[in-house]
């Protein structure tokens, strides 16, 4: 039962400004400004929640079920790496 937009999110740019929007690009879920790499940084964890949120939730259940710990390791790496620049 998700509120929020469903991932994945995805990051579009111009000269000043980066929007992350959904998968279709139809909705613009956040606009920041482009100033320094530290936006850069901070889009691309925004960009990533979806994936972040879905792999915590994974390694919570792993926990729960040990058999499962290494998938879910996977998807939270997959996560980190994509809300790293």
């Amino acid at each position: 039962m998700e509120k929020h937009t469903p991932g994945p999110w995805h990051i579009t740019a111009d000269y000043n400004y980066q929007h992350i929007t959904d998968e279709t690009a139809t909705r613009t879920l956040a606009t920041l400004d482009r100033v320094d790499e530290q936006d850069d940084a901070n889009a691309a964890l925004i960009a990533a929640a979806p994936e972040l949120l879905a792999a915590l939730v994974a390694v919570v259940e792993a926990f729960d079920t040990p058999h499962y710990l290494y998938d879910a390791c996977l998807k939270a790496r997959a996560a980190i790496a994509k809300a790293q620049p």
